[in-house]
């Protein structure tokens, strides 16, 4: 009855317009059914004024019912954002807010913030709302200059356990956060893995502990800017080498130096190339290469490792030959540049796949 009713007025406000349904609304309605007819209506400019007028303070009765499709809106709709933010409808609100997104027109960032945040929490069915929509918004705020970084890190903490699968996500801010934070790398490192030197904990981990160290965990794995980061897509040797130091101080006295160092040697991995020419910027390849970098570069090259996913076998072996041969070719010119040991491990790297490609190459030759 309800769907029926709802067809009638749909239909019939096409034909008659806004003078139907201000004839209606001089009906002596309760505040609930004057909101409901009204949510029935197209979610326009001039419903949300006949609303104010004829609800006053009861106009929860429309914004609670409304299905706030954004779709017919030409003016107001940043208004009628904080309007469903007012009556807990994040999920509505962050409709409204990609297509102010995908129409390229101003959104408030502080009130992007609000509803990112407020969404995970949200009691409203889920219908029309998806992590595309999520993504695109996280995405907007991330290249706008206004949003406040505190509150945008705030929202990719929350949303790295909320948007696994997609691959469009990347908490940038955080990553730079951790890239320029020594002491937040350290706290996190400490909330994943137990101390070396400390005595074991007698009790479980709660489960607000837990929680950090799976976000932590998930954090570290999508991690790709490395400390010392520039804006220009470089590294700062003084920068990177300061806080290393800060690290190796910190993990030494905690007892997590050396998963720190694996740690940091896998986001070496992700460096740029040296403005001049080397493969690996030398800021990078001179940590890696120190003679106390033994995690650092066992860490590094598990990303390596890593960084090559997972694709279609070639039965011969040939793909891990061609990657055996880069390896061994980038071995030369960091060893040509005086990084010795970093050399070395990228022989390792080209040897095993040397030792992949005659166990492919063995196993067809035995079916």
């Amino acid at each position: 009855m309800a769907r029926f009713v709802e067809g009638f007025i749909v239909a019939r406000f096409r034909l008659a317009g806004w003078e139907w349904v201000d004839e209606l609304l001089s009906a002596g309605w309760t505040p609930e059914q004057k909101g409901q007819f009204l949510a029935y209506l197209p979610f326009t400019h001039d419903a949300w004024t006949r609303v104010a007028k004829v609800l006053g303070t009861d106009a929860g009765a429309y914004w609670t019912r409304t299905n706030a499709w954004p779709y017919q809106v030409d003016e107001g709709l940043s208004d009628a954002i904080d309007e469903l933010l007012k009556y807990e409808r994040p999920l509505a609100a962050m409709r409204s807010l990609t297509r102010l997104v995908h129409d390229k027109k101003p959104v408030k960032t502080d009130q992007a913030i609000r509803v990112l945040l407020s969404a995970p929490l949200s009691k409203e069915a889920r219908g029309g709302i998806d992590g595309y929509e999520m993504v695109e918004l996280i995405k907007y705020l991330q290249t706008n200059p206004e949003t406040d970084r505190a509150r945008l890190i705030q929202v990719e903490w929350l949303y790295l356990g909320l948007l696994e699968g997609y691959n469009e996500f990347q908490p940038k801010t955080l990553q730079r956060e951790l890239a320029e934070q020594p002491a937040l790398f350290c706290e996190l490192i400490r909330a994943i893995y137990r101390s070396k030197t400390a005595e074991e904990p007698k009790e479980e981990p709660s489960e607000e502990q837990k929680f950090l160290a799976k976000r932590a965990f998930r954090l570290f794995h999508e991690w790709t800017v490395p400390p010392g980061s520039t804006d220009d897509g470089g590294i700062d040797e003084a920068a990177l080498g300061g806080w290393l130091e800060q690290v190796k101080s910190s993990t030494k006295e905690s007892g997590h130096l050396e998963v720190a160092m694996i740690t940091v040697g896998h986001v070496l991995a992700h460096s740029p190339p040296d403005p001049a020419g080397l493969w690996l910027h030398r800021a990078a390849a001179t940590v890696l290469d120190a003679k106390d970098g033994e995690d650092l570069r066992s860490g590094f090259m598990t990303e390596l490792y890593n960084q090559r996913g997972v694709l279609w076998v070639d039965p011969t072996g040939g793909e891990e030959r061609k990657l055996a041969a880069d390896y061994r070719k980038k071995a030369d010119e960091i060893e040509n540049a005086g990084f010795h040991r970093v050399a070395t491990s990228l022989r390792q790297v080209a040897d095993g796949y040397i030792r992949e490609a005659e166990r492919i190459a063995k196993e067809t030759d035995n079916e």
